[in-house]
């Protein structure tokens, strides 16, 4: 059984085109499944009509047709009445683990360790303050502060979380949720943070067993 996992797609964050070179993988790549880690889509800053209509979403609802589809919710799509009926052959979960060749691997967005899950009224106005900002000065405050310093310490501390409250009997953890991509190990759990294909390009793959970190 050979995984495709994409993380942090945001289909209908304004930053987010066209999506040739998802769409390609999508279509070429050599896989049996398809994990879709967390927010897929993006209800925050999007209208679901419209991100209905997007290119990729359409190559995943054709996929879905042949191949297993999972879907694990994030704090960005993560609206149960809105998207009950979408995606009719995808399942919709919180995680997902798999057990291959004697490897045990859990698959998790990432943000379940964060204060309200991250999706506070406060985290969504703040998004959209920066989509406007970002549009007006050209200016994308939060892609700079995710190189900061302190970001990235912030960052270290949710994996470990994510480790100690997910890892018990488990060799690996696949998340996304930062868009930075990293690792952090604690005993015998192993997390790889796989960033997003969006902004860092990147995804994960899980053949027999196996983790691997890939480049779009």
């Amino acid at each position: 059984m050979k995984t495709l996992i994409l993380s942090d797609l945001h289909i209908g964050d304004p930053r987010v085109k066209e999506g040739k070179g998802i769409i390609k993988l999508l279509h070429d790549g050599d896989y049996d499944r398809l994990i879709l880690n967390g927010d897929i889509i993006d209800l925050w800053l999007g209208r679901l009509e419209k991100i209905k209509r997007h290119p990729v979403i359409r190559k995943i609802e054709e996929i879905s047709e042949i191949k297993d589809v999972i879907w694990l919710f994030g704090n960005h799509d993560c609206d149960a009445k809105k998207i009950k009926d979408f995606w009719p052959r995808v399942y919709k979960l919180d995680s997902f683990e798999t057990n291959e060749n004697g490897h045990r691997t859990l698959v998790i967005h990432g943000h379940q360790v964060y204060a309200f899950k991250n999706k506070s009224w406060f985290s969504k106005l703040m998004s959209r303050i920066n989509i406007w900002i970002e549009k007006v000065f050209g200016i994308d405050l939060q892609r700079a502060g995710q190189k900061t310093c302190c970001y990235k310490r912030k960052v270290k501390n949710k994996r470990k979380k994510i480790i100690k409250k997910y890892g018990d009997g488990v060799d690996k953890i696949v998340m996304g949720h930062t868009h930075l991509v990293g690792c952090e190990k604690i005993g015998d759990c192993e997390l790889l943070d796989i960033g997003s294909i969006v902004f860092t390009r990147t995804y994960a793959t899980i053949d027999n067993g196996l983790v691997s970190l890939r480049r779009l």
